[in-house]
This record gives structure tokens, C-alpha cells and sequence, in this order.
């Protein structure tokens, strides 16, 4: 539906790139100072112009079908507002290296981790602020737009924690609708930024 990209003045041929994408893409590339990820995060999602967010990032790989069955997903839960699903680590080749998502989830929620579900938000709330992440990270994930503003936004208070302080806020105020289907992958090697 929409594609923003928030583009921090890269040294890189980053926004030649992305301006071939834009050619057939419904993207709107904008460019913001370089302050860091979540103030990044919150300018893309301030322009946002849909009820449902995913934030991805420069080391993230979507699968093709993911935004469909995201959508079958909202579909079967139209008052819900946040979503997670399996997230795999990939190499620098495309292999997978781990498959299949948070091992938080896996250990905590066996039986959840293998089936779809709506769990009560709370859970992943406590499971964040005693654990860490319950979703491998944020490729895992997406939100009603609604669900942002209401917990303020990402927060740079917690530096690189900013996305675990917002999934605290955001479980107290949701139910989790849960795929175990793996609809993004985290590509790790030793350049990445994450």
C-alpha cells in the first residue's frame, strides 16, 4: 500500500537506490538528519497514512507473501492491534541459520510458538521487561498506527533498548495475534548495523 523511506543523508549510493525502487514501488522517500533509528522510526510512522504499521530496517528481508497473510491475519482480528510472527536469521548468502523465531517465545510458550493464537499482551509486557524482547526483533511485528501514538512513539530514554520499552508499553494496551508462519528474516553478518 505505501512504502516510506526515511533516509539519513547516506555517504552511500543508499538514496540512488532507493530512488530506482521508487520508479515502481508506492514509495515516498524522505530525507531526516541523522539522529538514530527510533527517531527515524517515529518520522516514517508520523507520515504514515494506513491503520497498520511494519517497520523494517537495513538488514531485514520481507518474505513476498508476508503483507497478504498479514492482512488475512487482520481480517480474522479486525480489533486488534498488534501482530507477531516467526522471524528466521539468514547469513550473507541467503542460508538460514536459525530458524523460526524468539527463543524467549520457544522456552516460555512451546505450545504458542507452534500454533496461531491471541495471547494477552501483558505476557509479552512482562516478558520484555524481565527478559527482553519476546520477538526476535522488530521485523517480527506490526501495529495499528493508533497503538503508536497511544504509547508516545519510539524512545531514544533507553538507547539501543528503545524498541523493548516500546513493546512494554505496547502489550499493556493489546492482545497479541500470534502466526506461527515465518514472514521475515534477519540478515546477520559482520558488517550489519544491528
Amino acid at each position: 500500500d505505501e512504502i516510506i523511506a526515511i533516509e539519513s543523508y547516506s555517504s552511500d549510493t543508499t538514496l540512488d537506490i532507493l530512488k530506482q525502487y521508487a520508479e515502481t514501488l508506492p514509495m515516498r522517500i524522505e530525507q531526516r538528519p541523522r539522529q538514530g533509528i527510533y527517531p527515524a522510526w517515529n518520522d516514517g510512522l508520523e507520515l504514515a497514512r494506513y491503520p497498520l504499521s511494519y517497520v523494517a530496517c537495513a538488514d531485514d528481508v520481507v518474505y513476498p507473501d508476508a503483507f497478504r497473510y498479514l492482512r488475512k491475519l487482520r481480517e480474522q482480528a479486525p480489533d486488534a492491534s498488534l501482530f507477531s510472527w516467526r522471524v528466521d536469521v539468514i547469513d550473507s548468502q541467503n542460508c538460514i541459520t536459525v530458524q523460526g523465531g524468539s527463543p524467549i517465545v520457544k522456552v516460555l510458550w512451546q505450545d504458542w510458538a507452534r500454533v496461531a493464537h491471541i495471547r494477552p499482551g501483558i505476557a509479552d509486557s512482562l516478558t520484555a521487561m524481565s527478559m527482553g524482547s519476546p520477538y526476535l526483533s522488530m521485523m517480527g511485528v506490526a501495529f495499528s498506527t493508533s497503538l503508536w501514538k497511544e504509547t508516545g512513539g519510539f524512545t531514544t530514554e533507553y538507547g539501543p533498548a528503545g524498541d523493548v520499552a516500546w513493546q512494554v508499553h505496547a502489550g499493556l494496551r493489546t492482545d497479541v495475534v500470534y502466526s506461527p508462519h515465518t514472514l521475515a528474516a534477519w540478515r546477520f553478518h559482520e558488517r550489519g548495523t544491528t
